[in-house]
């Protein structure tokens, strides 16, 4: 079970500053509390998006499938090359997860996976490429895209600024919802799961960590279930990390 508050959940961001050229490189933790996590995760990478630095870290740069975190790339560039309203599209791909809605969307430009893959550049995602617009395997030995724990934390960060609101169907208490931990989770400002064969597990949530102070975790390479409790671990120790 997630740690449960009584406070209304956020739904909108402060001003974001998030830059595209996080290191990343840090071989330790930042504090004390995370030591000692019992993780499942291959990737992790929890980082403070008002102090713009990492707070803890495991293999922050190394390549991983992607699996469904495709598609928040899949959204972003939806979002800007839109000519008419795509917001439902845009909540069954966040939300639910739909493949077929991704394909919709994707299917707005014949070129869309090439514009996925410029925007990747654009950002400076080094580790990332994408050879699908859901993230699902192409093969057993071949994802549909490829990333790290802090390009996903960029790419979060960059579509959460362009919209701050764009998220707000992933932190609804929905049977839809492939998060069902979306309305126990500490003040959630944003959460996007994945699963595929090669991938495991992960998951990427925003979520707010005092008075307008959101902070991203990233969980790549964990279980079906490990990606939760990795990220139920990494936010309830972020909380002590910050008030030490």
């Amino acid at each position: 079970m997630f740690l449960l508050v009584f406070y209304p959940k956020l739904f909108s961001l402060p001003a974001i500053s998030l830059k595209t050229d996080i290191k990343g490189n840090l071989t330790e933790t930042a504090g004390r509390p995370f030591d000692g996590l019992n993780l499942e995760a291959k990737a992790i990478f929890v980082f403070d998006l008002v102090k713009n630095e990492p707070i803890f870290e495991l293999n922050p740069n190394t390549q991983l499938p992607l699996a469904s975190l495709t598609k928040i790339m899949t959204v972003a560039v939806a979002e800007e090359i839109k000519t008419k309203d795509i917001s439902k599209l845009i909540n069954d791909v966040l939300e639910q997860s739909s493949n077929e809605a991704a394909s919709t969307l994707a299917s707005m430009r014949s070129d869309f996976i090439n514009l996925m893959n410029k925007k990747a550049k654009e950002l400076n995602l080094n580790q990332t490429y994408f050879l699908n617009e859901t993230g699902l395997d192409i093969s057993k030995e071949l994802s549909g895209a490829y990333g790290s724990a802090n390009d996903v934390v960029k790419l979060i960060g960059y579509a959460l600024k362009n919209n701050s609101d764009l998220f707000e169907a992933t932190t609804n208490n929905s049977s839809l919802n492939t998060n069902p931990y979306a309305s126990t989770t500490t003040l959630l400002i944003a959460s996007k799961t994945g699963l595929t064969d090669l991938a495991g597990g992960n998951l990427a949530v925003v979520f707010d960590a005092g008075f307008n102070h959101p902070v991203i975790s990233v969980v790549l390479g964990s279980s079906e279930k490990g990606r939760f409790t990795d990220t139920q671990k990494l936010i309830e120790t972020t909380f002590k990390y910050l008030i030490k």
